[in-house]
């Protein structure tokens, strides 16, 4: 995953922090704009406009991946951040982490997702459920016990999906086009995971 990620996203750099810019289209779907600059001119922050034709992938282009389910993982803590907002909600390139998974999930073609939630009716799950992805649900991880713990609080919301994507919601820049090529790269292996 890492070397896919890191081949994805071109870093430019925004009044001293480096952040991969993101473009929003008009249906809510979320990419990375990777040449913002004209040459002469230092890149530009993120734009909130529609992007160009062919800049992006959207829910329209790609096709359902028949079978699968995407389950976002966003009930830590985030105590590190020392923040009173939760990690997740944190705006990257002008959009929560949170959303520009999710996002990028749905234009890839995953018909469910699931986020793993702390609670089912705080700021994330609320986050979680509104936004325009109608096919997000939450799953409750009231606990800290871990990872595989997040994992079983699925179990009873994908029993219908044969394979799964687990995604942390703090790396939020991946392309749907790399989503997508992440799946499709486990369908054509024999392997039970990827």
């Amino acid at each position: 995953l890492v070397t896919a990620f890191e081949s994805s996203v071109e870093w430019v750099r925004f009044g001293g922090q480096f952040a991969a810019p993101a473009a929003t289209t008009g249906d809510g779907a979320t990419t990375i704009d990777n040449d913002t600059s004209d040459g002469d001119h230092p890149p530009q922050p993120p734009h909130t406009g529609n992007p160009p034709t062919g800049m992006t992938a959207t829910s329209s282009d790609l096709a359902p991946l028949d079978g699968w389910a995407a389950v976002i993982f966003a009930a830590g803590r985030g105590t590190r951040m020392r923040s009173s907002l939760p990690k997740v909600l944190h705006p990257v390139a002008g959009r929560t982490m949170l959303s520009l998974i999710r996002h990028s999930l749905q234009a890839a073609g995953f018909p469910q997702i699931v986020v793993v939630t702390p609670d089912q009716d705080g700021p994330v799950a609320q986050a979680a459920l509104n936004g325009g992805a109608p096919v997000t649900q939450i799953a409750v991880q009231a606990e800290p016990l871990g990872t595989a713990n997040a994992a079983l609080a699925v179990r009873p919301l994908v029993e219908d999906a044969s394979k799964l994507l687990f995604l942390n919601s703090d790396q939020p820049l991946f392309r749907p086009q790399t989503l997508r090529n992440i799946a499709e790269q486990h369908e054509q292996s024999a392997e039970p995971l990827t």
